[in-house]
């Protein structure tokens, strides 16, 4: 841990696979499903295919996913299913060793109520709180939210499992980034294995106001119920505070949790700036930077949350066990081309710490995306070195590249045409 202080955020199984590990997959479907019929008012439907292929670190490998999504609504219920399937192969060329696996499995499958100042959702989700630090996973539970003039009440509870989380085996790629060897955190295979529970009460600004403000409190807890990991067996409390506001057209996000943990008491500090600027000529771009820093009150603390899920940079993914840390981008888009450009910096603040460089370029041609990123990064590793006498283990800097080409076509029914 370090020691410093800086300022620093199918709905169904398809089909049965084995399974490996991998980071966060991206998707466009839950926007693009159209109703399916105008003889079956309510229900809606979509799928995603996607290709990728790249190299990183002399690694070289193939991806293909497929997802298919289901929505029925009916006055204030709905029922969202979607899931599907994936594949890879990474060729090893530095040991000639091939890695492949192909697997399947949901990522969300859920029923909401929707009232007019009420949302009440059940079932496998994708879930957030009213800050922007907590928590960011898929669970199996409960979602909560209420909002009274300018109060919001925000509070979610549930058991986060491998099989779906977004970390976890299913819905990620990090089986194309295994260079790193680096630890994802625990996430339980059982029912109540891992579990979190939380809430947060948030006070805004009146739409009249003409100072955008929101502030509010925080408590969040992560327990486990007979976890198979022993290492660590501890309930996980935090409480805190969290802000965010737009002056002179910056929308700006503060964040503090105090970490209860016996001996393992810390501070932790989020703050993150974004500005969007509007160009005459129909361009826009878009600036973000983000710092995480830690405050220990206690030597041997160490951030023990596991479901924030930052998932800072492309490949290192760095999460606020990293801390301190910091993320700047910019990113310009023209959307009369549907053309976009973005640079992004994700680094620790130690000298010899994780960092990556990524730029990437996107571009939409109707119901095709097309992706292409590049990337430059600064690790340390593990590498075993031998004399005439003894074998040992050294920690040798490296720096590797980063290349990869997508293609993501999402299908849906044809729109119906208003009669």
């Amino acid at each position: 841990m370090k020691k410093n202080v800086s300022l620093i955020i199918l709905f169904a199984l398809l089909s049965y696979f084995n399974t490996n590990a991998q980071w966060n997959c991206p998707s466009k479907l839950g926007s693009v499903i159209q109703p399916i019929s105008p003889m079956i008012p309510g229900l809606k439907i979509g799928a995603e295919i996607t290709g990728s292929t790249g190299y990183l670190a002399d690694n070289y490998y193939g991806f293909y996913a497929a997802y298919l999504g289901i929505d029925y609504t009916k006055g204030v219920h709905n029922i969202y299913l979607e899931g599907g399937a994936k594949g890879f192969s990474r060729w090893d060329n530095n040991n000639s060793q091939n890695f492949n696996n192909r697997f399947g499995g949901f990522r969300e499958a859920f029923y909401q109520l929707s009232l007019p100042n009420t949302l009440l959702r059940a079932g496998v989700q994708t879930t957030t709180l009213g800050d922007d630090y907590l928590v960011n996973e898929r669970m199996l539970g409960l979602k909560f939210e209420h909002r009274f003039k300018q109060l919001e009440l925000q509070a979610a509870s549930g058991t986060v499992m491998k099989y779906f989380a977004r970390n976890g085996l299913f819905c990620n790629v990090g089986y194309v980034y295994d260079i790193l060897y680096r630890d994802r955190g625990f996430i339980g295979s059982k029912l109540g294995e891992t579990n979190f529970a939380g809430a947060t009460l948030a006070i805004k600004t009146s739409k009249d106001s003409k100072l955008k403000a929101k502030f509010g409190l925080s408590i969040y807890d992560e327990f486990y119920i007979n976890r198979s990991d022993t290492s660590f067996n501890k309930n996980v409390l935090l409480v805190g505070a969290f802000g965010s506001m737009n002056v002179f057209g910056v929308d700006l996000n503060a964040n503090c949790q105090y970490q209860t943990l016996e001996k393992e008491k810390a501070y932790i500090l989020s703050l993150s700036a974004k500005k969007m600027i509007n160009w005459d000529f129909g361009h826009r771009t878009e600036l973000y930077a983000r710092a995480i820093g830690v405050l220990e009150m206690d030597k041997a603390a160490i951030i023990r949350n596991s479901f924030s899920n930052l998932f800072l940079g492309d490949v290192v993914r760095l999460d606020a066990r990293d801390a301190p840390l910091y993320q700047a981008s910019i990113r310009h888009s023209l959307p009369k081309y549907s053309l976009h450009f973005k640079a992004q910096y994700t680094s620790e603040f130690e000298s010899n710490g994780l960092n990556e460089f990524d730029f990437s370029i996107s571009k939409r041609f109707n119901n095709v995306y097309l992706s292409g990123i590049f990337g430059y990064l600064n690790y340390n590793e593990n590498t075993l070195t031998s004399n005439d006498v003894s074998y040992r283990w050294d920690n040798v800097r490296k720096q590797s590249y980063l290349a990869r080409l997508e293609c993501r076509i999402t299908i849906a029914p044809p729109k119906i045409k208003k009669k």
